[in-house]
């Protein structure tokens, strides 16, 4: 099994908060997966900050919620080179963090969105919602062994 990673990043700081809430009044139907998504904002001084948006699933139950914050830690912190090559010889895509850490330019916000494999969500249906805003979506899985490592507090 592995997650689905799905980042929308905007060119404004205000942009992500806005979006989940925009997201959040559409939630008449199925649930939109935003259990485990995380709106990341960088300021004019390159500081992130972190918003964890946890939301119930239909069972009640937070799902992912460590693993959506060591992905976090993962795409924005600085892990050792050889901790992101152990990674990426589980499966890890080494060159999507890259582009997403490009991507995040001074004032920009990312809506980060972790969907477990068995999740109810139609990842094409949400995508094609997460369109409608405009924002620079890059989509990548993170491998169960990826996911088992992060959980491991990033062993080799």
């Amino acid at each position: 099994m592995h997650s689905h990673l799905i980042i929308m990043i905007f060119e404004k700081e205000e942009e992500a908060p806005r979006v989940y809430d925009a997201l959040q009044q559409m939630r008449g139907s199925p649930l939109l997966g935003l259990e485990n998504t995380v709106v990341v904002t960088k300021d004019g001084h390159g500081n992130l900050a972190v918003a964890q948006r946890r939301e119930l699933s239909p069972t009640g139950v937070v799902q992912h919620h460590d693993l959506t914050s060591l992905t976090i830690a993962l795409l924005f912190g600085e892990p050792p080179d050889d901790m992101l090559q152990s990674l990426a010889r589980k499966g890890f895509d080494v060159r999507f963090r890259e582009q997403v850490v490009r991507a995040m330019a001074n004032h920009s916000s990312a809506l980060i969105i972790l969907m477990s494999q068995d999740s109810q969500v139609d990842r094409g249906q949400l995508l094609s919602i997460l369109k409608l805003f405009k924002g620079k979506v890059y989509e990548t899985t993170l491998p169960q062994e990826v996911e088992a490592a992060l959980a491991k507090g990033w062993e080799a």
